[in-house]
């Protein structure tokens, strides 16, 4: 079996994700009084906030001020040429970009919604917590 690059990202994806949490909760629950719900519901949120926010910015929202930032940075480059000439130019690259690199969006949304179940398992359930 062939590791490609895609399957490389996603194997990289699930182990930060999963490890990432697993940093967050063991020093939650040892150095603070947090309830389970509490601990879950951090990474929880954070991650599915993140997917949301990737899936929003992957439609090109954000692109006419990304546009904006490129020229601020290019301006400051003493007899560069402007990288795109318009926001067009620069909307239809970034879209062919995102075409030919799939974003890797499973295990933070796998992880999250996870976490966030448990948060809604440990607030109806405590005595299965602390």
């Amino acid at each position: 079996m062939l590791l490609t690059n895609d399957l490389k990202k996603n194997i990289a994806s699930w182990l930060i994700a999963v490890m990432v949490v697993v940093a967050f909760i063991l020093p939650m629950y040892f150095l603070t009084k947090w309830s389970w719900s509490n601990i879950m519901l951090v990474p929880g949120a954070l991650y599915l906030a993140y997917v949301g926010l990737r899936w929003v910015a992957r439609f090109g929202t954000f692109d006419i001020f990304s546009y904006q930032f490129v020229n601020l940075f290019s301006s400051f480059r003493k007899g560069a040429p402007k990288k795109y000439n318009d926001a067009y130019e620069y909307k239809s690259h970034m879209t062919e970009q995102r075409e030919n690199k799939p974003m890797v969006w499973l295990p933070w949304l796998t992880v999250g919604a996870i976490c966030m179940i448990l948060c809604v398992v440990f607030s109806f359930f405590p005595e299965l917590g602390r």
